[in-house]
């Protein structure tokens, strides 16, 4: 999210709006992922009532290691 844009409750309010609508439409859970570097984003979720459920493992195989993406 742009800096300016931050603190003014605007993902807060999606993120309501996300589970409200999961709730009408019979989702049983939510889930998200978040970069362990990215400590604002972890404490946004957990803000917002997720629990941190690390468990999952993957590997790249090495062709998709050497691809450099361009933006």
């Amino acid at each position: 999210m742009i800096a300016e844009m931050r603190s003014l409750g605007i993902g807060s309010l999606l993120m309501k709006a996300s589970k409200e609508y999961g709730i009408a439409n019979g989702a049983e859970f939510i889930r998200t992922q978040v970069f362990p570097q990215n400590v604002s984003g972890m404490k946004f979720y957990a803000q917002n009532g997720f629990i941190d459920e690390d468990y999952r493992m993957s590997t790249r195989p090495q062709k998709f290691r050497q691809r450099q993406l361009k933006y």
